[in-house]
C-alpha cells in the first residue's frame, strides 16, 4: 500500500530563504507533525549523500528510518528515500515566481508493504498521515516567512 500527499505554496519569500529552510535537518521536527529529530550518521549534514536516522509518531505507532539525501541542487531540489526501516520519501521542488515570491513543491510517500499487515497498518495510520499533513501544511507555510522575515530584515 502506498499513500502520496502533494502540497503546493506559494510564499511572499525568496526561494533561496525557503530553501535554505528545508535544508537545515534540525528545522524538520518543528514542521514535519509528528517527526523525531534527525540523527546524521554522515559527516556532512547538506547535499547529496547525507544521511540520517529519524522516525515519526503516527497515531498509535512510532515507526523508525534511515533516510538519505539522493537529489540536492542548491535552491532547485531536495530529494529524500528510504534506505532501511519504514518506507517514506520526501521531494521538495522551489520555484522562483518572481522576486521574493516561490512556490514549493512537496510530495511526500508512505510505502507500508502489501499484504495483510500492511493493509492493516496502513490504515491505522492514514488518519493520522492527513492530520500531520495538515498540520505541517500550516506549519511549514508560517515558519518559512518568518524564516524569510528575519533573514532579510538581519
Amino acid at each position: 500500500m502506498s499513500v502520496e500527499i502533494r502540497i503546493s505554496e506559494t510564499e511572499d519569500v525568496s526561494v533561496e530563504s525557503a530553501f535554505a529552510y528545508i535544508d537545515d535537518y534540525t528545522n524538520h521536527p518543528k514542521f514535519l507533525h509528528g517527526s523525531l529529530p534527525l540523527v546524521p550518521v554522515t559527516e556532512h549534514t547538506r547535499g547529496k549523500g547525507a544521511t540520517f536516522d529519524g522516525g515519526m509518531g503516527l497515531g498509535p505507532v512510532t515507526v523508525k528510518s534511515r533516510v538519505r539525501v539522493v537529489e540536492w541542487e542548491e535552491n532547485k531540489v531536495i530529494a529524500v528515500d528510504t534506505i532501511k526501516g519504514f518506507d517514506v520519501d520526501f521531494r521538495y521542488e522551489f520555484i522562483e515566481l518572481e522576486a521574493e515570491k516561490a512556490r514549493v513543491d512537496v510530495l511526500v510517500t508512505y510505502r507500508v508493504g502489501s499484504g495483510i499487515a500492511g493493509n492493516v497498518l496502513g490504515r491505522t495510520i492514514e488518519p493520522f498521515i492527513k492530520i500531520a499533513v495538515k498540520f505541517s501544511t500550516h506549519s511549514l507555510r508560517k515558519q518559512i516567512i518568518d524564516f524569510h522575515k528575519a533573514r532579510t530584515n538581519a
